[in-house]
Parts: C-alpha cells; sequence; structure tokens
C-alpha cells in the first residue's frame, strides 16, 4: 500500500504546469503516468502530439496503450493546442516584446463568430507570414485565412 501525505511536484514552467494538469484530467492517468510522460519525451512534443492527433506517436510512450492513446486525442486535442498556442505568444512576448496583444486579437476573432481554435489557426499562420506584422496586420492576414471558413 502506498504511504499517505503530501506528494509536491514542481515545474520548470507555468505551461508544463498546466499540461500536467490537463494530462490528470484523463480518466487512467493520473499524476505518476502524467509525469512520466512528460519526463518519456519531450512535453512539447507530447503537447504536439496529442493536438495533432497523432495516437501512434502516443502509443510509442511508456504506458499508453491505443485506448489511452485515442481517450488523450479526443479529451484534450483542442485543448492542448490551445495551449501549445498560449505558449507561443508566451515565447513571442519574451522574445519580441509582444509585438501585438494577441491575445486581444484572439478574443476578437472569437467575438466575430470563429471558434478559438480556427481563430487560433488563423493567427499562428498569419504570425508566420509575417513575424512582424502590427496588431492590424495580423487581423487582416487571420481574418483572409478565416473568410473562407463562414
Amino acid at each position: 500500500s502506498e504511504e499517505e501525505g503530501i506528494i509536491l511536484y514542481g515545474f520548470p514552467s507555468p505551461w508544463q504546469r498546466r499540461l500536467f494538469d490537463l494530462l490528470i484530467t484523463v480518466g487512467g492517468v493520473g499524476p505518476k503516468l502524467a509525469l512520466n510522460l512528460m519526463s518519456a519525451t519531450e512535453p512539447e512534443r507530447l503537447a504536439r502530439a496529442i493536438a495533432l492527433k497523432d495516437t501512434r506517436t502516443l502509443r510509442a510512450l511508456p504506458g499508453v496503450g491505443a485506448k489511452l492513446a485515442e481517450r488523450l486525442v479526443l479529451e484534450l486535442a483542442d485543448k492542448v493546442a490551445e495551449l501549445t498556442f498560449e505558449q507561443r505568444i508566451e515565447r513571442l512576448k519574451v522574445a519580441s516584446h509582444a509585438p501585438a496583444d494577441l491575445e486581444a486579437l484572439l478574443t476578437g476573432l472569437v467575438q466575430l463568430g470563429y471558434s478559438r481554435r480556427d481563430a487560433s489557426s488563423a493567427l499562428q499562420a498569419a504570425l508566420q507570414e509575417n513575424p512582424d506584422a502590427d496588431e492590424q496586420t495580423l487581423m487582416r492576414l487571420a481574418l483572409a485565412r478565416l473568410a473562407p471558413r463562414r
């Protein structure tokens, strides 16, 4: 039997903590398995596999069978995709002193009726296309990508 007590977990970044918190919401994934998954591969690679619904990569991780891989993808793909975008925003803020308030742009697109996921994808693409763009340019590029989806 396991000893009762308090167990502390530490993470090198708030992003990794949020990924851990998401992982343990999935049935069959406790803190121990979540930590094992995050240390079996880089957390970014784990998040990417979930976001891209890559069950093959997930099944290659220790402790993950076909059913758990499917559950991870089904329950977390959208949440992890959003979390990964948030991580990119944080990196951009650090790297280039926030060329635009990306969160405000994302909120604006959602208020226009686009799903958070579509808006996030369009903004990511706009940023990759034109990393030094101001807010207006990013919004225009994102809207251009979203327009056909309406």
